[in-house]
Order: structure tokens, then C-alpha cells, then sequence
């Protein structure tokens, strides 16, 4: 995307990419990150620093990046203050955790878990991490650790957190210590948010990964995604950050259209940014609100589940998941089974009755532009037919 001077120019028209507070937030312990590699500083010299398997080694992570820390031993909060102390006691440090499963399942931290949690896995289940397993307890008891000791020597410091993956849920009974910004990556059920914020999190960014669902298919949640973001916004949301953008505009064109508006213009709401882009298509814009309102309610019987360091909000009667089931024996983690699906969601009857939408739009307009975006829709529809052909 960064290489692409259109898409550049599309997000700078609409002021979605630049930054309004200097926050920045990534998986932190790796090369290239706020707190260093961690795996190459420690395995050999102080594994113990590393999170634990349940062999009492640091295992091997799956690909480069993807370890955990054992959050339990105060030498780990030792050495993060070492480092931000070397670095200037910076007024904001990401310290995020490594993406991937592989959590710590030593005695200490699972003190942590059932202290705080009130909740007993076994390290088999911890360090699998299944999507039942929930960690957060043991994180915001690490985090408040850290910004107390910060504080203590800058009092305007901030550390930085995705609310993701094993702590994406609100905590049990530790309340978030001020000073602890906190991006949520979660899915569609806005309550989360709230909870968060009654735990004490002051400061609170979106930082979904709602744009890696669907493959490359007209995936528009966009009421449901819309009214997300306009509660956000109106429960003192600091921060906006998609994860990506896939360039699928023929088909997801409407959902970037929507995001970037609601950021840019917070005066708006979905309805009315929807019927903007429909009316993009002149004679034609009632029927095009008729293919938008195709493709949500179907994806309404899809059901699929978000990616959020696992899987979230999986409708267990959706389309999605009985295809799932049935033709890969499990439901899949949405990054792979979205396009593993792709043949048996966009099935042939249900591409041509959105192609038969698209028909009866051009037939309304002899303007030629218009017709062009019509037949741009039509493309991407061809488009996932291809994708839909090779995934099978």
C-alpha cells in the first residue's frame, strides 16, 4: 500500500493516515521494536527471562518474533525499566507483546492467573492457547507493575498496549493504573470497549482487524462496523488504526469509503456517508443502496468470525461455520479459512443475483462514468470467481 502513490493520495484527501498523538504501538519485543529482541539478547543467556512451555524451556517460537516474555519474574520488569531508562525515561513506550500463542505457563504466572483471574489451565492450554483461554488478569497485574515504577521517575510516561489476543477481554478484578493506553482488537460487540474504560483504561484507540475478513469478497458489515466506530466516538476513542488496506476496491470499496469518512468527517454518520457513495452512481445510486444491502444481509448469514489474535464472534449457526465444519473439520482462524471458503460462500446463485443487481443499475444511466463504476463493481464480483476458482 505504501508503495502505491494512489492509495496515498486516496488517504491523504480523506486525512486517514498521518498522526494527530504520538503513539505508536506494535508487537514490541522484537528487532526493530521499542524493547529490542529479546529472544536473540536472552535464549542463550537468560532464558529465564523467557516464557516457558510446559517442559520448562522457552521452546521454539513458529516464525521469528512470535515469543512471549515470563511477565511473573520481576528481573523482566527490571530490564524493560533498564532500557527505557537508557533511552531518555521517554514520555510514551510501546511494550506491547509478541504476536502467536506460546504464553508463559510457569508456576508464577499462573499464581498470576488464578489469583487474579480466578482461573486454573493446565500449561498445555496456556501455552495452545485456545480461544477459551483468558489471560488478561495476569497482563494489566504486569502492566500496572511497570507505569507505577515509570511514573514514579517521569510522571507524564505512558506505556502502550493492544488489547488483543489472550488480554483483548477486560480484566476480573485488577482495575488499569492511569497512564496505560490501551488499543482495542476485538470484534463487532461494542461492550468490550465499555468495560475497558470502566476498568480504568482513560485513553482508548481502535485498532481492528476487521479488514482481513472475507478474503478478497464483498465483505460490507457496514452498518455494523459504522456504528461501531460512531460509539467509539462518542466514548472518548483517542486513536484509529486499520491494520491494513488490501486494495480489494472493487469489492470492499464501500467499507474503506466508509472508514476513512467517518474519521474525516465525525459530523457524519453511516447512513449518510452510504448515501454518499451511492449517490456516486447517479440514476442508478438506489439500486446500488440495493447491492449494498445485498452483500450485508448475506454476510449476516455467513457469520464469520473476526481475527483477533485468534477468533471472535463466530456465529455457530452461519454459513460460514457449518461450510467450515463440513469441509475442513474444524472452524477455521479467519486469515486462512475466509479464502479457504471462498468457493462455497460466493457460490454461483448467489454471484448471480448480485450480478442481476448490477444489470438492472445500468440499465437506469446512459451517463458513461457511471456506467464504468457499475461495471468496476462487476469486475470485482469476477474477480472472487477467479480467487474462489483457485482456492478450490
Amino acid at each position: 500500500m505504501e508503495s502505491n502513490p494512489d492509495n496515498l493520495r486516496w488517504l491523504t484527501y480523506h486525512h486517514f493516515g498521518g498522526k494527530r498523538v504520538d503513539y505508536y504501538f506494535n508487537h514490541s519485543f522484537r528487532a526493530g521494536q521499542d524493547n529490542g529482541n529479546w529472544w536473540a539478547d536472552f535464549y542463550a543467556t537468560r532464558p529465564d527471562l523467557l516464557a516457558k512451555s510446559p517442559d520448562g524451556t522457552p521452546g521454539t517460537p513458529p516464525q521469528p518474533g512470535f515469543f512471549k516474555l515470563c511477565i511473573s519474574n520481576p528481573d523482566v520488569t527490571q530490564e524493560i525499566l533498564r532500557r527505557w531508562e537508557a533511552d531518555g525515561q521517554p514520555d510514551f513506550r510501546d511494550i506491547t507483546p509478541n504476536d502467536g500463542n506460546g504464553f508463559c505457563t510457569c508456576d508464577g504466572c499462573r499464581a498470576l492467573d488464578r489469583e487474579f483471574g480466578d482461573v486454573d489451565y493446565t500449561p498445555e492450554e496456556i501455552w495452545r492457547r485456545p480461544d477459551h483461554v483468558v489471560l488478561t488478569d495476569r497482563y494489566v497485574w504486569f502492566w500496572n507493575q511497570l507505569i507505577l515504577k515509570m511514573r514514579a521517575k517521569n510522571p507524564r510516561a505512558k506505556i502502550g498496549v493492544y488489547l488483543y489476543s489472550a488480554y483483548r477481554n477486560p480484566p476480573k478484578k485488577l482495575r488499569v493504573e492511569a497512564g496505560i493506553v490501551g488499543e482495542m482488537v476485538h470484534g463487532f460487540d461494542f461492550s468490550h470497549w465499555i468495560a475497558w474504560q470502566q476498568a480504568g483504561v482513560e485513553e482508548i484507540g481502535l485498532r481492528p482487524n476487521w479488514l482481513y475478513m472475507g478474503a478478497c469478497g464483498p465483505h460490507l458489515p457496514l452498518s455494523v462496523a459504522g456504528h461501531y466506530i460512531e460509539q467509539a466516538r462518542s466514548h472518548q476513542m483517542s486513536i484509529i488504526s486499520m491494520d491494513c488496506l488490501h486494495e480489494y476496491w472493487a469489492t470492499q470499496g464501500p467499507y474503506y469509503y466508509l472508514i476513512a469518512r467517518l474519521v474525516s468527517r465525525p459530523d457524519l454518520t453511516t447512513r449518510e456517508i452510504r448515501a454518499e457513495y451511492c449517490d456516486a452512481f447517479g440514476d442508478a445510486a438506489d439500486v446500488i443502496a440495493e447491492y449494498l444491502d445485498f452483500w450485508e444481509a448475506y454476510h449476516r448469514q455467513v457469520g464469520y468470525n473476526v481475527p483477533a489474535g485468534g477468533s471472535v464472534g463466530i456465529d455457530p449457526d452461519g454459513l460460514y461455520a457449518r461450510v467450515s465444519q463440513e469441509h475442513f473439520g474444524q472452524i477455521m482462524h479467519p486469515l486462512r479459512g475466509h479464502w479457504k471458503t471462498l468457493s462455497h460462500i460466493y457460490m454461483p446463485q448467489i454471484m448471480r443475483e448480485a450480478g442481476q443487481i448490477l444489470d438492472r443499475a445500468s440499465s437506469l444511466t446512459a451517463d458513461t462514468l457511471t456506467r464504468g463504476r457499475i461495471d468496476f463493481l462487476r469486475d470485482g464480483l469476477r474477480m472472487v470467481e477467479l480467487a474462489a476458482h483457485y482456492m478450490t
